[in-house]
């Protein structure tokens, strides 16, 4: 999440306030394809059930969930990489 406010604050955007906000912000300001900004910002939901304990867990929606994230995460790390190669960082 650090790396998303970081490259929306790069922009010269308003930083987000939220985890779920920083992946749609990072899709609408071209860092990622928008498409897979819509589908990575429900983690954060995830994200804060699991370290807050919102609710009970069912282990097979997490599994799901590691599962797509893995894909997910790593066409992320391949578009943060293109886009910091291509602006020289």
């Amino acid at each position: 999440m650090d790396v998303n406010l970081h490259l929306v604050r790069l922009r010269g955007a308003a930083v987000p306030t939220d985890y779920f906000t920083s992946f749609t912000e990072l899709g609408r300001h071209a860092v990622i394809p928008a498409a897979l900004a819509e589908q990575l910002a429900p983690s954060a939901g995830l994200r804060n059930r699991l370290v807050h304990q919102y609710d009970e867990i069912d282990d097979a929606v997490v599994l799901r969930a590691v599962g797509e994230a893995r894909r997910l995460f790593t066409a992320y790390v391949e578009a943060v990489e293109r886009l910091l190669t291509a602006e020289g960082r």
